[in-house]
């Protein structure tokens, strides 16, 4: 069975973009600019939590898969034919730091009060494996 390019594409991309809009949504709301709060923040926390390597790592990755996640939507709206590799490449990280690509599920789970985390990694899997599967079955070709 082989799925539609331009399909999966749009689909993913209307999740990464749902993602986008939801960040910069948040930040807002909570009267943050969005990327550059971020880094303000985390000056202080670093701080607060004495330093060290992993801290920065984890902030480097996350602030490196937030900015993916913009580029990936814009490149699978177009259904840009080499977005495999990156939609490949995020995976890893999106699991690292708990980003579902089935970007409602942490918003249908604070809707329904779900805070179950063995639940929350179950979907979390199932988000990465589905989006991984569709790519694997999709034609080649961009139509």
């Amino acid at each position: 069975m082989k799925l539609n390019f331009s399909k999966v594409c749009l689909f993913w991309g209307g999740m990464d973009a749902f993602y986008v809009i939801r960040f910069i949504w948040l930040n807002i709301e909570q009267g943050l600019i969005p990327f550059a709060d971020d880094i303000v923040n985390f000056n202080q926390l670093y701080s607060e939590y004495g330093g060290g390597g992993w801290i920065l790592l984890m902030f480097v990755l996350s602030m490196m898969l937030n900015m993916s996640i913009v580029v990936s939507a814009i490149l699978l709206i177009i259904s840009w034919s080499k977005i495999r590799f990156l939609v490949f490449l995020q995976i890893p990280f999106r699991v690292l730091l708990i980003v579902p690509s089935i970007s409602v599920i942490p918003w249908l789970l604070k809707q329904f009060h779900v805070n179950s985390i063995v639940f929350i990694i179950i979907l979390l899997v199932f988000s990465e494996s589905t989006k991984f599967l569709s790519f694997m079955l999709t034609k080649n070709i961009k139509k």
